[in-house]
C-alpha cells in the first residue's frame, strides 16, 4: 500500500535554492536570470564584506532592482554583513531547509573562494548542493 504524503511533507521535499550575490549590476542580472527559471522557493542572500551596508548611489540602485526582482518572482531577500559569512550561510541554510546554494560566476570567484572552502567543511551533508554558476 502506498503511503500518502501530507501537504507539509510534500512541501518539505521541494528544492529550496539560495542565490548568493554581492553588490552591482552584474549580481542583479545573475540573480534575475536564476530567479526566472526557478520553480521552487528561492532565497537571495546579499553578501557584503563590509561590516555595514554602506551605500553609494550605484549600490542602492542595484539593491532596489534586486528587491524588485524578488517581489516579481516571490523570492525572499536577506542580507549578510557578518565577519564569518560561511557560518552565517551554514546556519541560514539549516534554518530554512536550503537544498541548493548557487554563487555568482567566475567574475566573483575570488570573493567566494574562502567562503566556499568553509561552507564545504560546515555543510558536509550531501543533501545540500553547493555550486558556482
Amino acid at each position: 500500500m502506498k503511503k500518502k504524503h501530507t501537504a507539509a511533507e510534500k512541501q518539505s521535499k521541494k528544492e529550496k535554492t539560495m542565490i548568493l550575490v554581492s553588490a552591482g549590476k552584474d549580481s542583479v542580472r545573475f540573480a534575475e536570470a536564476i530567479l526566472s527559471v526557478q520553480n521552487e522557493p528561492c532565497h537571495i542572500l546579499y553578501v557584503t564584506q563590509d561590516k555595514t551596508l554602506s551605500a553609494n548611489t550605484e549600490r542602492l540602485m542595484a539593491l532596489q532592482e534586486l528587491m524588485d526582482h524578488c517581489k516579481k518572482y516571490g523570492a525572499e531577500l536577506s542580507f549578510c554583513c557578518k565577519e564569518n559569512t560561511a557560518l552565517y550561510i551554514e546556519q541560514f541554510t539549516k534554518k530554512h531547509g536550503i537544498t541548493q546554494l548557487i554563487a555568482e560566476p567566475e567574475a566573483k570567484r575570488n570573493m567566494w573562494k574562502e567562503i566556499w572552502q568553509h561552507l564545504v567543511e560546515l555543510l558536509p551533508d550531501p543533501s545540500t548542493q553547493i555550486r558556482m554558476a
